[in-house]
This record gives C-alpha cells, structure tokens and sequence, in this order.
C-alpha cells in the first residue's frame, strides 16, 4: 500500500488553550505546504503527546481514504531540526526548478506567437 505523502511547514497549532475553545482534544496545524497552498490538516492521534512547534516540518498523509475518498490530510511525521530543513529545501528547490521550466516554456511561447504575429 503505498502512501503519497507531501512536507509541509507548520505556520500555526490549534489546540484547545485559553485562545481555544475546542469540542475535543484532536490538534489542528496550520501549514504550508511545500507548493505553497495553505492547508489546516490534524495532526495524527498517535502524535497528540508530541511537540509541535510552529516552524517544525511535518509529513502529511496525502493518501485517499478508502470511505470518504478524499485526502486523509493527517500529519503523522514531525521532522524536527536538519531532517526537516532538509526535507523541505530539496521540495523547495525542485518548485524552484518547476517555476523555472514553466517559465522558459511561457516566454518561448510568446516568443513564437510574437514572431508569427510579425509574420
């Protein structure tokens, strides 16, 4: 079974605290994920007694529930310190490079559709 995960960086815990008022005691995090859309995603049951810290990089379980068939959206990883730094640089350099290509191809376009308008 495998999962498709994706990294995302933790902006804001939503926790039941005296900002809070919660129904229960599940932990919400505001994230970014590394494409930068923003996302509030629950952070996994089994990780409720961890840390989590705005800034840490979380892995978040992209994979589709098999009874709602949307993304289960649960982080179950928080990658702390150089792991995460890591992580999220190399998807950060990969959006870079996409950007770039996207980019080049857009131009060349224009370029092409310019050229043929002068005719």
């Amino acid at each position: 079974n495998m999962g498709l995960y994706h990294p995302c960086k933790i902006l804001e815990v939503v926790k039941k605290d005296k900002e809070v008022v919660s129904s229960d005691e599940s932990i919400q995090l505001i994230v970014e994920a590394w494409d930068e859309l923003q996302w509030a995603v629950s952070l996994d049951q089994r990780l409720l007694n961890e840390k989590v810290l705005s800034g840490d990089v979380v892995l978040v379980d992209w994979t589709i529930d098999e009874q709602t068939k949307n993304p289960k959206m649960n982080a179950v990883k928080i990658l702390k310190g150089k792991k995460g730094d890591n992580v999220w640089k190399s998807y950060k350099d990969y959006l870079k490079k996409q950007k770039v290509k996207v980019n080049t191809m857009h131009e060349k376009n224009q370029a092409a559709a310019a050229a043929s308008y002068m005719g």
